[in-house]
Parts: structure tokens; sequence; C-alpha cells
């Protein structure tokens, strides 16, 4: 994110997958392409933090910047409930598109922000109506037979998420204290009192997005941006033919959905839904149309064969042995134990994955690590729904047993 600092500073946290990169724009741009000039992040209200976590990368034990939050994306944070910085102001119009409200933050202390609501939640979320994918928690609430609370646990958010009978007591859960708590629960009355008007007189946010906060239980948390992806990709043509510096084509070269550009400008455009995806799929559509035309590429494709890993010995020394493998959230590395011809797992870690993905489970509670134990090897069954986090793990196992076999 050099090229666009600003984003940095109001984000906390990722939801890309690690294998994304940037590899298909470098390349593009080795080859010849050139880069579209203007930054274009496509980052979500939703990197819930705990109290006094402050957006930006942190540097991990594993010498990897991350950022802070272990949430990808709390869904129920695009919700536009009152929220205040850290001096307890109110400081935008929480109904606007998820980066205007994320680059507002970016600008307060932290860069970031605290969205309350209180027990009227259910019937609040219903009717502010949102749209696009912040209409999940919407959707889970209105169809699904969630409670709001039900749903933030289901999404991840029972560690980040606090509950309070009294604002007062929501207030230090959440770290305001002296001023700041005062100013805190004086913009939560005012804010009420433009409930009570229908009329947002500080940011002219719509009278149907108004909320009280005078039922218990009493909700609050911490957020910033979640990073999904980067839009700027390589410029392309009409016919998505990769263009230079000067705007001349590169013969041969092709780019489309986020490896290419010349489509978004600055900022996602959420309000469409859909037109992300749905622009990756027309274009690789019509991209595949256009090579087929291309005189550049033969008549007929040329075969390769792709080479199978290396596979794992059957036979082993005796010692203790690690072996590492991309995840989900980051290498995961196995260390084996083996005594005897026999595996046992001293550790699986450390554990990057998303907490509320079955993949962090297996590893957290020792499930990979009895598969492991039980297969004596790599050929483990794995778990539904984590086969990213599980092909890492039986890859980092397949590599400390190739260590072991030397």
């Amino acid at each position: 994110m050099a090229l666009q600092p600003d984003t940095v500073h109001c984000v906390t946290a990722s939801s890309y997958h690690p294998f994304d990169d940037g590899s298909g724009i470098k390349a593009g741009i080795w080859a010849g392409g050139a880069k579209e000039n203007d930054a274009t992040p496509m980052i979500f209200d939703r990197g819930s933090v705990l109290p006094g976590q402050n957006a930006g990368y942190i540097l991990c034990d594993d010498g990897v910047l991350r950022y802070p939050g272990q949430n990808y994306q709390l869904n129920i944070g695009s919700q536009p409930f009152l929220k205040v910085n850290r001096k307890g102001e109110r400081f935008a119009n929480e109904s606007t598109p998820y980066d205007n409200m994320l680059f507002a933050a970016g600008r307060q202390p932290g860069g970031v922000f605290c969205q309350v609501f209180d027990g009227n939640c259910d019937a609040d979320i219903i009717r502010f109506k949102t749209i696009g994918c912040a209409s999940y928690t919407r959707a889970m609430v209105e169809y699904a037979g969630f409670t709001a609370e039900e749903f933030i646990d289901f999404d991840g958010g029972s560690e980040t998420f606090f509950k309070a009978d009294t604002l007062d007591e929501l207030a230090d859960m959440l770290g305001f204290e002296g001023a700041d708590k005062e100013t805190f629960l004086a913009t939560c009355e005012h804010y009420n009192e433009l409930f009570d008007a229908q009329k947002d007189t500080d940011y002219g946010k719509e009278a149907y997005r108004l909320s009280e906060l005078r039922t218990p239980p009493f909700y609050g948390c911490w957020f910033g941006g979640s990073l999904l992806t980067t839009l700027d990709g390589l410029r392309v043509n009409a016919k998505l033919q990769v263009l230079d510096a000067d705007y001349n084509v590169v013969p041969g070269l092709y780019a489309v959905g986020d490896a290419s550009g010349s489509f978004f400008n600055t900022n996602y455009p959420e309000y469409f839904p859909g037109v992300a995806a749905g622009r990756s799929v027309t274009e690789g559509r019509q991209c595949v149309k256009m090579i087929a035309k291309d005189a550049a590429f033969p008549a007929s494709a040329q075969s390769f064969e792709i080479a199978e890993p290396e596979a794992a010995p059957t036979e082993w020394n005796d010692g203790t042995y690690t072996g590492n493998a991309q995840g989900i959230g980051g290498m995961i590395s196995v260390t084996l134990n083996i005594k005897d011809g026999k595996i046992t797992v001293a550790e699986i870690g450390p554990n990057y994955e998303t907490p509320r993905y079955p993949g962090y489970f297996a590893i957290s509670s020792g499930l990979f690590a009895e598969q492991i134990e039980a297969a004596q090897g790599p050929d483990i069954d794995g778990i539904t729904a984590a086969t990213l986090t599980t092909g890492a793990v039986k890859m980092a196992v397949r590599n400390a047993l190739i260590e072991a076999g030397k």
C-alpha cells in the first residue's frame, strides 16, 4: 500500500488471500506493461479490533508485517449505527460508503472508530435496509432467525464486541476514560436527541438510519478497515490488451479482473453490488474471445506437464523435524517428534488462520494433530470448509518428513 499511505492509516485487518501478492501485475510490468497511476483499494469498515489497538501494520514474531485484526471482516461494522472516535466524538455520517467512513476515521486518533448500539438493534438493522454485502447482517437477522448478538458471535466477533447494562459501563469496557468518557456519554445523549427529532442536524444522515441508545443491553466495538484487494492493475484497452507507459499495445499480453486497471478510479463503488465480480467474469469471457482472434498466439495450444511434488519418505530418522507451508493467514509450521518410526505432533503454529473458520479451530483444538498421528503421515482427511488450511498442514507434514528421511 505504499502508493496510498492513507489506506494503511485506517486499515486494521486483511481479508485478501495470502497468495494474492501482486505477482500477475508484476509479471505484466516486467513484460512491458504499465500500471494505473491512481491507487484504488477495496476496503470495508469491518476490521474489528480490541480497545487500544491502532490501524496500520504491526511486526509479528515471524518477521511479517500484518494488520492487528484477527477477524478478517465482521460484517456488522457496516451498519450505520453511531460511530465515534477515541475522544468520544462523532465525526462523520455513518451512512456513507465504506471507504468514505474509513478515510474519515484515518484522520482520527489511532485511525479507528467505535460503533455503538442498543437492545433495539435487530429492528434497527432491518429498518436500515443496507445493500450489497453489508446486507449480509440484515439477511441473517431478518430471514435466518439470528439475533444481532447471535450473528456477531457467529461472524467471529465475540472477542472484540462488548456488552453492558448501561452506557457508563460500556464506556469503561471500550476504554473511554476521564474527559473522553464524559464526551462519549454526551455524544450518546445528543444522538438520542437527533433520533427523537428524526433529523441529523450534524451530518445529514437519513432519518430512517438514525437509532436511539436507551434500551439495554448496550453494545460496542472498535473497528478499522479490512483490505480485500486493489483495483489499480495493468492499464488495458477495450480489447483488454495491456498497454505500456505510452499507451501502446504490448503484443500478446492481456489482463482481466483485479490484475487489470482502467475500470475503477481511486475507489470501489460498493453501491453497485456485484460490479467487481461481474467485471471480472465479463472481462474473462471477453478476453478469451479476443485471444482467439489474436495473431500473436499460435493456432494450436502448446501442452506442458506439471511435475508432481516430491513424495514423503516412509522411513525416517529419529529426531525433531519442522516443515512449513503457506496457509490462508500466513506460514503454518508443523513440528514432529519421531521415535522408533512413530510420529507424534509437537506443535502446529503459529495459528494465523481466520478465527471464525474451521481451519483455525482444527489447529487450535488439536484436531489436525490427532489426524496426523492417526495417519502417521500427511495423508489426513482434513475438515470441511478448510481446504486451503488442510492442504498447507499436509504440505508442512510432508516437508518435515522429507527432512526426517535425509
